[in-house]
């Protein structure tokens, strides 16, 4: 990067310094658009150590895409530990709670029996993300215990 920023900074100073017959003032040739014009128009060279480390347009949207699908994983995998870890007695005393406030449908009471049946049974990742959105829920209409 040095290099190739070395070599452009020759090339843009050689434009600035040659300023066109009757203008004198470097400074003033610097703003005007011509000069910026022959800047963008310059043919560099690049050194090929530079343009070795340029990633493609494509090769960078495909890290991106990468990227996106590894957090998605880690994500998941985040919130199925989560509700693993909370342990059966967590997921009953919600589902209780629900119950008790008329708060939960019947979806989410399968998936909270789900959850009371931790250890012997694990929730896959779906399953994980549906329960920790109804304990959002929950939080939100008063349920007071939180994720350990």
């Amino acid at each position: 990067m040095e290099e190739a920023l070395a070599h452009v900074s020759g090339e843009v100073h050689d434009v600035l310094i040659n300023t066109p017959a009757g203008m004198r003032n470097v400074t003033e040739w610097a703003k005007k658009q011509a000069c910026w014009h022959r800047v963008k128009g310059l043919d560099i060279d690049w050194p090929s150590s530079f343009i070795r480390e340029l990633a493609s347009l494509e090769e960078d949207r495909e890290r991106k895409r990468e990227g996106r699908k590894d957090q998605k994983v880690l994500n998941g995998i985040e919130v199925q530990t989560a509700i693993v870890e909370a342990g059966r007695e967590f997921w009953k005393q919600m589902m209780d709670w629900g119950l008790q406030n008329d708060l939960l449908s019947e979806r989410d009471v399968k998936l909270l029996k789900l959850g009371s049946l931790i250890p012997q049974k694990i929730p896959n990742e779906n399953q994980a993300k549906a329960i920790f959105e109804i304990y959002t829920r929950m939080r939100l209409e008063g349920f007071r215990n939180e994720l350990p």
